[in-house]
């Protein structure tokens, strides 16, 4: 399909414009300056627009690095069809790149839930900061796919991974804080007989809960006599107990001031 400029029309006022269009399966072809380029369907940033100046019409497309402006278009059941066909091709063009996307953020996603969900353990704060350091460049690319055209033509599933995943980029800490919470009430509860038992008293709720929680650096603040031995010793069993490291692999230093 083939738009071109009225012949009389392009001679006179035609500086700087294209003056023809064609629609080709991979994107547009036009012609500007003697010069015949190309342009995908992913590259056009906004819908075509038509401005009617007498009995001819503009035809104007952006794209990312130019403008395509044909002028002097005289026959407009033409020109209609063309721009209907644009769309649609666009709008092909679009949805496949943003469900391609969609496979990256999926992807992300699955990344981020299985530093807890599959593995059983508590999400670090390094390991959150590891994920968004390891899909920067996708986090970059939500901030423009909700602003490109046909995007709530996807499906309300897809965009809703995509509501996700934003929040998640702007902050990796929102499902992790709740995700570790679930995981200490889960291995208080679980553990709990190992707990009872690992010394001659049973923990407290505060002892427990320094065992379960694994920062990597994870600072407690006790008084003499309060029982800190016995959370490193317990700390330690509960590592080997939730299969974090074997007894080989563990190193327990305790020292005082003098």
């Amino acid at each position: 399909m083939k738009l071109e400029s009225s012949k009389v029309y392009d001679l006179i006022f035609s500086l700087g414009r294209a003056s023809s269009v064609r629609l080709s399966k991979a994107g547009i072809s036009y012609k500007k300056h003697l010069i015949r380029r190309n342009v995908s369907y992913v590259d056009i940033v906004r819908m075509p627009s038509i401005r009617n100046w007498h009995i001819v019409r503009t035809l104007r497309i952006a794209t990312k690095n130019d403008e395509i402006v044909v002028a002097g278009l005289r026959d407009r059941e033409a020109l209609l069809r063309f721009c209907f066909v644009l769309k649609q091709r666009m709008r092909e063009a679009k949805l496949e790149q943003m469900f391609r996307l969609c496979d990256e953020i999926d992807a992300a996603l699955a990344d981020y839930y299985r530093a807890n969900t599959t593995q059983r353990r508590y999400f670090k704060a390094s390991e959150a900061k590891r994920w968004a350091g390891k899909h920067t460049d996708l986090l970059t690319k939500l901030k423009s796919v909700k602003k490109a055209p046909f995007y709530g033509h996807l499906p309300t599933a897809k965009r809703r991974r995509v509501d996700w995943l934003e929040a998640l980029g702007k902050e990796p800490d929102f499902y992790r804080k709740s995700a570790n919470g679930d995981f200490v009430v889960y291995a208080e509860y679980t553990y709990q007989r190992y707990f009872d038992e690992v010394e001659a008293k049973p923990l407290t709720e505060r002892q427990r809960r320094a065992c379960v929680v694994d920062e990597d650096n994870n600072l407690v603040l006790a008084g003499a006599g309060s029982g800190k031995t016995s959370v490193i010793v317990a700390k330690a069993g509960f590592v080997e107990q939730m299969g974090w490291a074997q007894a080989n692999e563990i190193l327990v230093l305790a020292y005082g001031r003098k």
